[in-house]
């Protein structure tokens, strides 16, 4: 059954939700913010500040309460999915605007209501003009005690902040960091052999963890040119995987029929097996080629075809992991020092361009992975650690790729205070508000307290956006909820 309602009671139910996931992240942000203890039974309670892991256990028993629930989760998760960080910052700017333009919409100006085009429009040309001042203000990340500053903001500890600067004067911005259990109490780290793909999962419905991702331990990987059309190119492998009680296999393939792709989600909810489908159809020849290297995997193409596949041609490699828009190889199983030797010699007596091209494949093919394992004297403390880490991680990258801003919410205070009157004002001010009310209000922000421009920047657009849906929003529909007595 569905449930139907209009107006300013849609909205304002819809507003509650937002409210609820707000006022559960919001008491985490900053050098004083809190802690949220979820249960998840049966397994350890978790403990942790992240943003984007609160809202995505946060549930409303009111239907429409509810739709704002999820779109406040949406926030979250978009801006977790493109920087990784900033999720609550983002969460408490969304409720601040969202805020400022119900109390504009609920607010009769000589006898008329504001335009609801025209808060949009003021929205959306506001958040141009915050963004300009914002890259104005933008410095570049030149040396190491920047990327300490970034990580120590995040982390909130200086030794791990450390070893997160260390990591990444191995592997580089744009270089490949996992984050694992260790079987000790200290956190270290190491890098092995591995690689990153341009690429995602075919389907967001593969996911198996609440980081939006896919991942696949002792991976079985088939790798060819051609389109998976039906289940038969691939029946027979599957089978024998199967019968040795393998329980997965990755596919990296030109592309997946909606009928294979449906298929692949039906059998990860009806059985223990896991397919991970990667489109590999704007990879080149020889990325395809270092792939095979890589992984140890038979390359299938129009001559050889899948349907020819038996296990010997599968590659392995210890772990996949697979986003939305990139997918991670860690340690493959193929023999990477022969093909770099190969290509070390195909290099020789080549021009300048391909000299070039084929130092770009083996920087790629020994690039390394680097593997964080974290330690802790109990479940809870590791957990805790691995999210903060994590964020701290996904702060420095984004630092690297746009640069530092003065953190602690001061750098919207300030733009807030230099633009002219606008319907931003007040909610840019939130970030900064919050930290200072977790805080008791006496908290000084410290020059080395710095943000990356590129998660401000993501926070903000992802809290306009959502505001600008739920201004047009006029009529809400929900799927009632059954009830014990309904379900007897």
């Amino acid at each position: 059954m569905k449930l139907v309602k209009l107006n300013d009671q849609a909205r304002g139910l819809v507003k509650n939700g937002v409210n609820l996931v707000a006022d559960a992240v919001k008491t985490t942000l900053g050098p004083e913010g809190r802690n949220a203890l979820i249960d998840r039974t049966p397994m350890t309670p978790l403990v942790t500040n992240d943003g984007v892991t609160i809202a995505m256990h946060v549930e409303a028993e009111d239907e429409f309460e509810n739709i704002g629930v999820h779109l406040m989760k949406m926030v979250a998760a978009k801006t977790n999915d493109e920087v990784g960080d900033g999720t609550t910052s983002s969460t408490v700017l969304a409720q601040a605007i969202i805020d400022e333009v119900y109390g504009k919409l609920n607010t009769d100006l000589i006898g008329k209501k504001p335009s609801i085009v025209s808060l949009k429009n003021e929205i959306e040309e506001n958040c141009t003009k915050v963004i300009t001042e914002l890259k104005k203000m933008s410095t570049p990340v030149k040396t190491d005690e920047d990327m300490l500053k970034v990580a120590e903001t995040s982390m909130e500890n200086k030794e791990i902040a450390k070893l997160i600067v260390d990591v990444f004067k191995e592997v580089k911005a744009d270089g490949v960091i996992t984050i694992e259990d260790s079987f000790d109490y200290t956190t270290t780290f190491d890098i092995i052999e591995g690689a990153k793909l341009s690429r995602g999962y075919a389907t967001p419905y593969v996911m198996n963890n609440n980081k939006r991702e896919c991942v696949v331990e002792d991976a079985h990987i088939l790798l060819t040119k051609e389109v998976i059309v039906n289940i038969n190119q691939i029946k027979h492998i599957v089978e024998e995987l199967a019968a040795k009680k393998i329980t997965n296999l990755v596919i990296l393939a030109k592309d997946f029929t909606p009928e294979i792709l449906n298929i692949m989600i039906v059998n990860k909810v009806n059985s223990a097996f896991q397919f991970l489908p990667i489109k590999n159809n704007s990879f080149r020849e020889e990325e395809l080629e270092d792939l095979a290297s890589i992984t140890g995997a038979t390359l299938f193409d129009n001559q050889k075809k899948v349907a020819d596949c038996i296990l010997q041609d599968l590659g392995k490699a210890k772990k996949v992991i697979s986003k939305m828009n990139e997918s991670y190889i860690i340690d493959g199983a193929g023999d990477i020092k022969a093909k770099v030797k190969e290509l070390e010699e195909e290099k020789k007596g080549g021009s300048v361009y391909k000299k070039d091209k084929i130092q770009a494949r083996i920087a790629n093919l020994t690039g390394g992975v680097a593997i964080i394992k974290v330690g802790a004297t109990t479940e809870v403390e590791r957990e805790y650690l691995k999210h903060k880490i994590e964020d701290a991680v996904n702060a420095l990258r984004a630092a690297m790729n746009e640069g530092i801003v003065p953190g602690g919410g001061t750098t919207l205070k300030k733009i807030s205070e230099k633009l002219p009157d606008n319907i931003l004002t007040n909610p840019l001010k939130a970030p900064y508000n919050q930290i200072q009310e977790n805080a008791g209000g006496k908290l000084t922000i410290k020059p080395n307290v710095i943000d990356p421009t590129k998660v401000v920047r993501v926070s903000l657009e992802n809290a306009c956006s959502v505001a600008k849906t739920l201004i047009t929003t006029e009529t809400t529909i929900a799927i009632k909820k059954e009830d014990d007595k309904d379900k007897k």
